[in-house]
């Protein structure tokens, strides 16, 4: 999945891996992510891919607002998995 140019990219490093959270499926992850940052729009336009081989998960936005909203966070939960 390619990043647009112009888009701020946001590394996201789940504590024990991106491999607990990934059972839920890409789809539902990006959408838990975009909620618990508070984004109302859904993150419409967001690019969120995941990286297994080094457990990251990248969060683009052409966005400056959505920027800040996911560079704060600091734990995210997906199903029965909590993680900081």
């Amino acid at each position: 999945m390619r990043i647009p140019k112009g888009f701020d990219n946001i590394i996201l490093r789940p504590q024990g891996g991106l491999e607990r959270l990934i059972k839920y499926g890409g789809a539902f992850l990006a959408d838990a992510i975009s909620k618990m940052a508070g984004n109302e729009d859904g993150g419409a336009g967001d690019v969120i891919p995941f990286n297994t081989k080094q457990q990251s998960i990248v969060v683009a936005t052409g966005d400056a607002s959505r920027r800040n909203k996911y560079s704060s966070l600091t734990e995210l939960i997906a199903g029965d998995v909590k993680t900081t």
